[in-house]
């Protein structure tokens, strides 16, 4: 097989995702996306078909796979800690692919101690390892289907507080010098009560932030044009910052609802 050399990469600053023009190779020119993430990340190795030769993967962290032949079945080994919950989530239209994954999670003798659920609107679900060892998670296509875009990304995290944000349109719209609102919907996770900073993140011309506090769910988000900014598209992102325990997370606002909605629940 083709051995490709590693390359380094600088993401934008505070950026989800990116395009990156690879400088060498038979696809040199041709651009690819880069999710930005803040864990280590790994790529699928094959063969890795059999639970007994799973590849192994960093907690936290994620690995890149893909279902690439007929009735591929994927698995990788994770470290568990006794009473430490994870959160087991995987990403496919977020990167563009048309794979829908089913995710079982299978303890040291081989049994099932908890799976995704297809009819989740997002393909995340979280259990609590009962004793130390290796759990292994079993990666299957609901659909059966293979080919080079059924591919998917999967991510293992330690639960603890948190929270999501869910904004409701993809643009706003603003005069220089004026400003407008964005709506945001806040979900607190595991536990979370408290208060939730959120603020727009991106270009220089945009501002605005506002605490949502605690016991509220839907904010509106000030969006502030910096007066004689020239009339254009500027990109810009729903940024929530929550601190519990001493420990601060940060997530960005998301549309898949909003899009899922006008789709009839696809």
């Amino acid at each position: 097989p083709e051995t490709v050399p590693p390359v380094t990469l600088t993401a934008p600053k505070n950026a989800a995702a990116f395009y990156a023009v690879p400088a060498a190779g038979k696809d040199a020119g041709w651009p690819v996306p880069v999710l930005v993430t803040d864990y280590p990340q790994a790529a699928e190795q094959e063969p890795n078909d059999d639970p007994k030769s799973p590849n192994k993967l960093a907690v936290p962290g994620g690995v890149s796979a893909r279902f690439d032949k007929a009735k591929d079945l994927d698995h990788f080994a994770i470290a568990g800690k006794k009473g430490q919950k994870l959160a087991v989530s995987v990403s496919t239209f977020e990167v563009n692919s048309p794979a829908e994954v089913l995710v079982r999670v299978l303890d040291a003798k081989g049994a099932e101690v908890a799976k995704s659920n297809p009819a989740a609107p997002a393909n995340r679900f979280e259990f609590t390892p009962a004793a130390d060892g290796e759990y292994v998670l079993a990666c299957e296509h609901l659909n059966f289907l293979h080919g080079p875009n059924e591919i998917y990304l999967l991510t293992v995290v330690p639960a603890g507080p948190d929270v999501t944000v869910a904004v409701a349109l993809d643009r706003a719209e603003a005069p220089a010098g004026g400003a407008t609102a964005v709506m945001a919907t806040v979900t607190r996770l595991n536990g979370y009560a408290g208060p939730v900073e959120l603020s727009i993140d991106g270009d220089a011309a945009l501002s605005g932030k506002v605490t949502l506090p605690a016991g509220q769910t839907i904010a509106f988000v000030p969006l502030e044009v910096k007066p004689g900014t020239r009339a254009g598209a500027y990109p810009f992102r729903v940024k929530a910052t929550a601190t519990a325990d001493g420990t601060t997370v940060t997530r960005y606002g998301t549309l898949t609802d909003a899009v899922k909605a006008s789709l009839g629940g696809m």
